[in-house]
């Protein structure tokens, strides 16, 4: 019938009534029989309900694929976000100075590694921040300045040089039980390092119990700053040795030598290790005032000549009788701080 009204060529598709009922036909020819026909037919009802079911089922394979996709972006999003949180928490808490957060393990990804190149990163911190309180002050200025070569040229500075010593030191050690005397020098240094650095100073070295600090600067300022710092060390060694008469342990004696001048300043060592610091006979000449504070009779502060002349207008001096100083082969004219002066008064009128 369909051969009748066209020629066929190829598979097609027909639509046509049938006995009365809308009949849905395929029909192909046969390819060795040019004039020979293929066709099947099927009620179009039955196909509209077949493809419904078939939209249908599409349509709830659609749906639930979706939902799993997003349930899998979730779970994987979830996975992915979270690390990435944690670091950015991490990294907020290194910059506020927390150097004590660790991530997790989390995994041999790249997150993961990240996560342990993050905690490698922050132990190394930790070390150098443990080894900052085993360095001067002036030696982490030259660390941190990019523009200062290792081993630089030493140069001539003004320096004001303080020396502090613990009397009868070697007797303490024999006397008492190790624990007892670094648990006192600790408290002593942490104190005295403090404030040398409230005058602008730096502790250049600890030498077992004495203190070598080093001012900086112009010489009036530096010769004050470093008299001003000794004598806050005389009013906290009075309140330290009350607390430990309080809590039943033994008082300590200090002297105190200044000397200001121009100093030999730069770095000395090996290439794998080296200091920032100062020489020179100025050096040693405020060592040796240190070691005759011993003979004064006020507060055991004793500075030079040259020293003197610039405190003066701050504290009251009494000139040493004692002027032989080890090393030294003519005298030196040694003075003692007595006192603070007052500060002046300023008349107003009207």
């Amino acid at each position: 019938y369909l051969a009748q009204k066209r020629r066929i060529r190829s598979a097609q598709e027909e639509s046509s009534i049938w006995d009365g009922v809308e009949q849905y036909a395929y029909v192909t020819p046969v390819t060795f029989l040019a004039s020979f026909l293929v066709a099947t037919t099927e009620d179009l009802g039955h196909v509209e309900i077949a493809l419904k079911k078939g939209y249908a089922r599409l349509y709830a394979g659609m749906g639930v694929m979706t939902l799993l996709a997003i349930m899998l972006g979730i779970i994987l999003s979830g996975g992915l976000v979270r690390p990435i949180t944690n670091l950015d928490q991490a990294f907020g808490e290194v910059r506020d100075g927390n150097l004590a957060v660790t991530l997790p393990d989390m995994g041999s990804d790249e997150i993961g590694r990240l996560g342990a190149t993050f905690n490698t990163m922050v132990a190394q911190l930790r070390e150098r921040e443990r080894m900052r309180a085993y360095v001067s002050g002036s030696v982490l200025e030259k660390v941190r300045d990019e523009h200062v070569e290792t081993g630089q040229t030493a140069q001539f500075r003004p320096a004001a040089i303080l020396f502090s010593d613990i009397r009868g030191f070697t007797s303490l050690s024999e006397k008492y039980p190790p624990a007892q005397i670094f648990e006192m020098l600790n408290g002593f240094l942490g104190g005295v390092e403090a404030i040398i650095r409230e005058h602008q100073g730096d502790v250049d070295k600890f030498i077992g119990d004495a203190v070598m600090a080093v001012f900086l600067g112009d010489e009036k300022q530096i010769a004050c700053s470093a008299v001003e710092a000794a004598l806050d060390m005389r009013r906290f060694l009075a309140q330290f040795n009350r607390e430990r008469q309080a809590a039943g342990s033994f008082p300590i004696e200090i002297g105190i030598g200044i000397n200001v001048g121009n100093v030999l300043w730069g770095d000395i060592g090996s290439t794998r290790r080296k200091d920032s610091t100062v020489i020179g006979d100025e050096v040693n000449l405020a060592s040796r005032l240190e070691t005759a504070s011993k003979l004064g009779r006020h507060t055991h502060i004793v500075v030079s000549e040259s020293t003197s002349v610039l405190v003066a207008d701050i504290v009251e001096l009494e000139e040493m009788s004692v002027r032989e100083v080890k090393g030294k082969e003519q005298s030196v004219r040694m003075f003692e701080v007595v006192a603070c002066r007052p500060a002046p008064r300023h008349s107003s009128s009207g």
